[in-house]
């Protein structure tokens, strides 16, 4: 038909895509219904899979840092806390799982009354409306499942260690901040700040310590807006591995307490902001990206017309505000960080 396909899966939900000529539409809704209602999971398909995700994580292991991210994550959280477990899962669990288990989850989550249908492009409303009624009408709905969620207390998360030894010849300063769920109070503020402070390539941190300072490669950030529930936000601060790397810890604290004691200039927040309607407006030039916009705020908001919260919430945010955010999420007496190093031969 023409059409690219493909699906991934976050810490909270699983999403299939497609892109393809409109006149297909209908094949795809008989599809996606059919993968909806008619899975047929036999051992050839489990193991021809778990081979197909057991390559992948190998393929993690190759690389250094993707080693090391995936070394650490078991450190990051609490027992019982719901991203305990990375997304990919573990070697050994993966190659554990019956097909019983399979079907079973497949059973439960997998109904209408537990996804979103997000369609962009040249459609007719009624027609896809009508479409949805005739193919994913007629699958049984699953008992409604327990929305109620237990929330972690976001300042309870602690890693278990305070040193790693890595096989790369860098030093890494790994701070690990505690990171709001989507939809709490705090949520757009973090977000905010922790762009200007450390993942906007034109951020404080980024500006001073690796474009001017020239004390670090990179800073990079592990955080994700995309969480159901409070998590741990990474920034890894890249550097050679050299004695006297301490002060760079010294000089992103004294940047933070600059902006504890001093505020943050508003200039700062204005050019954000223009560079993000920038990146908006490119990227609405794609359905794709569109799609993402619109299954997201349904997702985590229930409500489709929040598509552009983030950048309508921004414009709204005080210094001030983010001087807060600062004192109560960043502060340097409070912040947790992992020291990682080459490994001693």
């Amino acid at each position: 038909m023409g059409a690219r396909i493909n699906a991934y899966t976050t810490y909270d939900r699983t999403v299939y895509w497609q892109e393809l000529p409109k006149e297909h539409l209908e094949k795809v809704f008989n599809m996606e219904a059919d993968r909806m209602e008619n899975l047929v999971l036999d051992q050839k398909v489990l193991d021809t899979e778990r081979q197909v995700v057991g390559e992948e994580l190998r393929l993690g292991e190759n690389n250094w840092y993707q080693r090391m991210m995936a070394d650490r994550y078991t450190h990051l959280y609490p027992k019982g806390h719901p991203y305990q477990v990375d997304v990919i899962g573990y070697l050994p669990e993966i190659t554990a799982f019956t097909t019983k288990q399979c079907q079973d989850f497949y059973d439960k989550f997998y109904s209408p009354n537990n996804a979103y249908l997000v369609i962009v492009g040249d459609v007719k409303a009624e027609q896809v409306f009508e479409y949805a009624k005739t193919y994913f009408g007629p699958i049984k709905k699953q008992l409604p499942l327990n929305a109620k969620k237990t929330e972690p207390d976001i300042f309870s998360f602690a890693p278990d260690i305070d040193e790693m030894a890595i096989d790369y010849p860098v030093q890494i300063y790994s701070y690990l901040i505690p990171a709001p769920a989507v939809g709490t109070p705090d949520y757009y503020s973090f977000n905010l700040l922790r762009d200007l402070l450390f993942s906007n390539s034109n951020s404080i941190l980024n500006n001073s310590i690796v474009e001017k300072g020239n004390m670090a490669y990179q800073i990079v950030s592990g955080s994700d807006d995309s969480r159901m529930y409070n998590n741990v936000a990474t920034f890894d601060v890249v550097m050679q591995a050299q004695m006297g790397n301490a002060k760079v810890k010294k000089y992103i604290s004294k940047e933070i307490y600059d902006i504890i004691n001093e505020g943050i200039d508003q200039e700062l927040i204005d050019n954000y902001i223009k560079n993000l309607e920038t990146q908006q407006t490119f990227s609405n030039f794609s359905n794709q990206s569109i799609a993402g916009e619109l299954g997201f705020a349904e997702y985590y908001f229930h409500d489709h017309t929040k598509y552009n919260q983030a950048l309508e919430t921004y414009k709204t945010i005080k210094p001030e505000q983010l001087t807060e955010v600062c004192k109560k999420y960043f502060n340097p007496e409070n912040i947790k960080t992992i020291n990682l190093k080459p490994a001693v031969e």
